[in-house]
């Protein structure tokens, strides 16, 4: 995964002074935890909110196995399944597998701006890629 880091700007109270704090992700975990660790459980991973919904309502995060398809066309019928990643400053779908494509004249794609059909009615959150990994081969 890639190192997610934030900036924090503060003005001191006393003096007014402004300053630049630049944390990472697992810095952040680290100060808000203390440095406890969760007995009987190990770090699998990180998942960062894509900012989008599916049809349902459900938040999209990376790493997520999402179904696409296209209900309003009458004539070609798709049903891609992928995978949400982060890559080239954007939030993509990787597509894994076509389960549905008739009627078109060009290869299922690669992958799709995950921007260009979010929060619509063609994108469904089925999973993700530590829980039900076997939904990219089925």
């Amino acid at each position: 995964m890639r190192e997610i880091k934030f900036s924090y700007i503060q003005q001191h109270e006393d003096t007014g002074s402004i300053s630049d704090s630049r944390l990472t992700l697992q810095q952040i975990e680290e100060l808000t935890t203390g440095g406890v660790t969760y007995k009987n459980y190990t770090l699998v991973a990180r998942r960062q909110f894509t900012g989008l919904l599916d049809k349902n309502g459900k938040e999209i995060y990376e790493g997520d196995v999402v179904s696409i398809t296209n209900p309003l066309c009458q004539i070609q019928k798709a049903r891609l399944i992928g995978v949400v990643v982060f890559s080239w400053a954007a939030f993509h779908v990787d597509i894994k597998r076509a389960v549905q494509w008739e009627s078109y004249d060009v290869d299922p794609p690669d992958f799709t701006l995950l921007a260009n059909i979010a929060n619509s009615k063609e994108i469904a959150v089925i999973g993700n890629i530590h829980e039900t990994p076997e939904l990219l081969t089925k």
